[in-house]
C-alpha cells in the first residue's frame, strides 16, 4: 500500500485545526474551562468540551459540527472536480447513542459536505479497516479522492451517568478526562495527486487491524498477541522514532502496546517517544486512531516534537473497546 494523504484536519476542546493541535499541545495549552457536570454528591466530573459548541449542544450536533470542521480543513486543497467518497467512523451504539441515531446523523455529515457514497464503521480501530478499505476503493476505475472522519463525544448525560456508574477499578491508573474531538483524512492515489497538481502531505504505507481477547468489557490479561500481529505487518525500511497511540490512555491499551513493542524492538529507535493525542485532550474514543494519525503528521511537518529525529516515518494507532487492534504506518511528504 502506498496512498497520498492530501489533506488532513482536526478538532478538540483545545485547537481547531491539526496545525494548532501541533504547536498547542508542545507548549501546553491549559485545558478548557471547568466542567460543568457534577454528580449528586457536588463532585465535578471531569468532562472537557469544545468551547465553541458549549456543554448543552444535543450530542448528534455536536457530532455532525465536529465533524464538518475536520472535514473542511482536510478537504481544503482540493479542486472542484474531483469526486470525493465518505467513510464516517463513530463509536458503537452506547447510552445516549442508539444505532439509528449514529446512521442517521453519518447520513448528515454526508449530505451537509454534498460528498458521493458514505459507509459507517464503529470504534477506534475501525478507522484503520476504513484505511484499507479506502485504498480498495482508490484501485477501482473512476475512483478519485476517500475522505475518512472519525468523531467521537462524551459530553452527554447518559454517556457520563452510565461512566459514573461503572467507574474503573482503584488499583487502575487514573483515567483521563472524558472528551470529544474528529478528525478526518482525504487519499489519494500518487498518480491522481500527481495529474490534478494536488499537494501531498503525506504517505500512507500500511494499515492493517486484528481482534485481541482482550477487551474493555472483560478481564482477560493483557498479552500483546493482536498488537504484535498488527505491528509486525508493518513496513521496516526504517528505524522508527515516533509512534502517536493510546500508551497512556489506560492500563490495558498500555500494557498491549509495551508487550508488542517490547516483542517488536527491532523496528524503534534508541530514542523512539512514544505519545498520542489524548495525553493531550482527554479519551475521545472512537476518534482516537484518526486523531492520532492526523495529529502525527501535523507534529512531524511543523517539527513542534521534543525529539529531532531523521526520520519522517511514524506509526499511529489505536484499540477499540470490542478488541479490536489498529495501526498505520505513515511517512511525512511524497510517497
Amino acid at each position: 500500500m502506498s496512498l497520498a494523504i492530501v489533506g488532513g484536519g482536526m478538532v478538540s476542546p483545545i485547537a481547531m485545526t491539526a496545525r494548532q493541535h501541533a504547536f498547542f499541545a508542545a507548549a501546553g495549552v491549559p485545558a478548557p474551562s471547568p466542567s460543568p457536570f457534577v454528580r449528586d454528591t457536588g463532585e465535578r466530573i471531569d468532562v472537557r468540551y469544545c468551547r465553541w459548541l458549549g456543554a448543552v449542544e444535543p450530542l448528534p450536533s455536536r457530532l455532525m459540527q465536529m465533524a464538518q470542521r475536520a472535514i473542511e480543513e482536510a478537504t481544503a486543497a482540493l479542486v472542484p472536480e474531483v469526486q470525493v467518497s465518505l467513510l464516517v467512523v463513530t463509536s458503537a451504539p452506547r447510552p445516549g447513542l442508539s444505532t439509528e441515531l449514529l446512521a442517521d446523523t453519518a447520513r448528515a455529515i454526508a449530505r451537509q459536505r454534498r460528498l458521493g457514497s458514505m459507509q459507517r464503521y464503529e470504534g477506534e480501530a475501525a478507522f484503520f479497516d476504513a484505511l484499507v478499505d479506502g485504498g480498495n476503493t482508490l484501485s477501482k476505475p473512476g475512483s478519485q479522492a476517500v475522505c475518512i472522519v472519525a468523531v467521537d463525544s462524551a459530553v452527554n448525560v447518559d454517556i457520563l451517568a452510565d461512566a459514573v456508574l461503572r467507574p474503573p477499578s482503584p488499583w487502575a491508573r487514573a483515567p483521563l478526562p472524558h472528551s470529544e474531538g474528529a478528525a478526518a483524512v482525504v487519499l489519494m492515489s500518487p498518480p491522481n495527486a500527481r495529474r490534478v497538481g494536488i499537494p501531498v502531505i503525506g504517505a500512507l504505507r500500511g494499515a492493517t487491524t486484528a481482534m485481541g481477547n482482550t477487551r474493555d468489557d472483560n478481564d482477560e490479561p493483557a498479552d500483546g498477541v493482536a498488537m504484535t500481529q498488527v505491528l509486525s505487518s508493518m513496513p521496516s525500511t526504517e528505524s522508527i522514532a515516533h509512534v502517536f497511540g493510546q500508551s497512556c490512555t489506560d492500563d490495558l491499551r498500555a500494557q498491549d502496546w509495551y508487550f508488542a513493542s517490547a516483542r517488536e524492538s527491532a523496528r524503534f529507535g534508541t530514542a523512539c517517544v512514544f505519545e498520542g493525542i489524548e495525553d493531550h485532550v482527554g479519551r475521545v474514543g472512537a476518534a482516537a486512531g484518526a486523531m492520532n494519525l492526523v495529529y502525527g503528521l501535523s507534529v512531524l511537518r511543523h517539527e513542534t516534537s521534543a525529539l529531532r529525529a531523521p526520520s519522517d516515518s511514524f506509526l499511529a494507532w489505536a484499540i477499540s473497546p470490542d478488541g479490536t487492534r489498529g495501526i498505520a504506518a505513515v511517512r511525512v511528504g511524497a510517497p
